[in-house]
């Protein structure tokens, strides 16, 4: 296992050095040298407090992280396929070369992608009426929050989901009004608490981002 053998790569060195710095660094005009919001270096300082300060302790973060993907997906495959579609789900993400690569890595992808994997099941749970449609919709919007705060990027998950279910709405001429009006005001909600990553991004783009000293 990568995580008892192999030396920290530099990123993981630069989530090490974000992680060692004051909150109000962290969420605030000194973060703006770094590329990825600061959500997960908010996560590993924490971690870091509760843990010995080896490799396999810190690499045991995103280990766990990819553990609860992988548990979700599982659960959702179940549900909906059956029990081998879900089997199938786990087998693919265990063999996954990337999957295994970032399950190890001190970094937030695999934040992100449990993130964004909560949000799906929310964003299908919602618009297929399964459960607590509310629940679904927090669901919804809270993971798709924290993937923004996780990496930049992530900012595009939003309106890729939405056009989706616009196009899926309008392919299978079954078109709910209620329930798209609620997806856009769920939009609206994830728009307004993405502020800060947005002030974010928008502030690299205009200034560059500093150098890191």
């Amino acid at each position: 296992i990568r995580q008892a053998t192999a030396p920290m790569t530099f990123d993981e060195y630069a989530s090490l050095y974000f992680s060692q710095h004051r909150i109000d660094q962290l969420w605030g005009w000194w973060m703006l040298r770094e590329t990825n919001p600061p959500l997960f270096y908010t996560l590993l300082k924490v971690w870091r407090m509760m843990v010995p300060d080896s490799q396999p302790a810190l690499r045991l973060l995103p280990m766990l992280l990819s553990l609860a993907q992988i548990a979700l997906v599982a659960r959702f495959a179940r549900q909906r396929y059956g029990v081998f579609s879900a089997a199938v789900a786990v087998l693919l993400f265990a063999l996954s070369p990337s999957d295994i690569f970032q399950s190890e890595d001190v970094r937030g992808y695999v934040l992100c992608k449990l993130a964004v994997t909560v949000s799906f099941i929310g964003l299908v749970g919602a618009l297929e009426g399964e459960g607590r449609r509310a629940r679904q919709w927090a669901l919804y919007v809270g993971g798709a929050v924290v993937a923004i705060y996780s990496h930049t990027t992530l900012l595009l998950w939003t309106p890729v989901a939405t056009l989706a279910a616009f196009a899926e709405a309008a392919i299978a001429r079954k078109i709910d009004r209620r329930r798209l009006v609620a997806l856009v005001a769920a939009d609206c909600a994830i728009a307004a608490l993405s502020t800060w990553a947005v002030w974010f991004a928008v502030e690299q783009l205009r200034s560059g981002a500093p150098d890191l000293l």
